[in-house]
């Protein structure tokens, strides 16, 4: 089984910190461990585990560490400018079943998908995901994929960048989640993501059979979520979780910050921000997380019990 993580970065700084905790963690358990990167990238690690204490050049004649040319090995696996899951098989699936032959743990860092992504070539990109999946219901791993932040950004990148999220077990150092929500999405820092979170509870409210609350809903995300990208400036999730007399719709994002009620929404159409969320929920409330907030609102169920709305003692109960 796959244990399969995605990293959005900022900096290589960034990129490089997370990267080299991963697989330093794999090394100093005695796992197998590959690294298909840019030349770079390869130098970054190289220099972060020197640092941490390991030996790179020992660990790499003793076939415990690959580092290998990202371009070179994307190349390998293309026939007539299409990926070809026979060549990765081939070349990659051989590699991996090598590594973790006798049982040995193993673990991947690839930015394949990434140079597919900046490229241009987003199909590629979630074809490439989806053949290390597969090769990961064969075998257990562990992969550390890794984007740009600012490749995810465009309008055209939003919902591609929500099936990448999809795709990954974890989104690595990513915005908070209920746990509890039967659905969560995962939306990039992105004045285009709004209208995305939108559909996202809008599809929710309906396959649950609630178009009552459409209105609502639509809302009060939208409210959440600009705020997360106005003024948190981070990536965010949005979550729902269903109880028997309201719906949780929870917005989470990578800043601690205690929102502001008095803040009107910059972008949003109503442009009255959290008064709104407030008038629309039997209560809303924060609730701060190791390395973030979630931002939350309880719409009641329709026919169900209903308090006022506007008190500050309701606003403030916790769940």
């Amino acid at each position: 089984m796959i244990d399969h993580r995605v990293k959005f970065y900022d900096s290589d700084a960034d990129l490089a910190a997370t990267a080299v905790e991963f697989l330093g963690i794999g090394l100093l358990a005695g796992e197998r461990v590959i690294v298909v990167a840019t030349p770079e990238h390869r130098e970054f690690f190289r220099t972060g585990l020197e640092q941490a204490g390991i030996d790179v050049r020992d660990a790499q004649a003793h076939g415990r560490l690959s580092l290998l040319d990202a371009a070179g090995v994307l190349d390998s696996l293309t026939h007539k400018g299409a990926l070809d899951p026979g060549l990765f098989d081939r070349e990659v699936g051989v590699l991996v079943r090598r590594a973790a032959s006798g049982g040995r743990g193993v673990r991947i860092f690839g930015e394949m998908v990434a140079s597919l992504w900046e490229r241009g070539d987003v199909v590629g990109a979630l074809e490439l995901e989806d053949m290390w999946s597969t090769l990961g219901s064969e075998l257990p791993f562990a992969l550390l994929c890794a984007y740009r932040c600012r490749a995810m950004e465009t309008a055209e990148a939003v919902p591609s960048y929500c099936e990448v999220c999809s795709l990954h077990s974890d989104v690595v150092g990513g915005p908070p989640a209920l746990e509890d929500a039967q659905l969560i999405g995962t939306f990039p820092c992105s004045v285009y993501a709004a209208r995305y979170a939108r559909r996202f509870v809008s599809d929710a409210l309906s396959a649950w059979g609630f178009p009552q609350l459409l209105d609502n809903g639509w809302q009060i995300v939208s409210e959440l979520a600009i705020n997360a990208i106005s003024h948190a400036r981070s990536s965010f999730t949005v979550s729902l979780a269903r109880s028997d007399t309201t719906i949780r719709i929870a917005v989470g994002d990578t800043d601690d910050s205690v929102p502001d009620f008095t803040t009107k929404s910059s972008v949003a159409g109503s442009g009255r921000g959290l008064k709104l969320v407030e008038a629309l929920s039997v209560r809303w409330d924060h609730t701060p997380t190791p390395g973030g907030k979630l931002v939350w609102a309880d719409v009641p169920m329709p026919h169900g019990p209903r308090s006022s709305a506007g008190s500050e003692a309701t606003r403030r109960q916790s769940s």
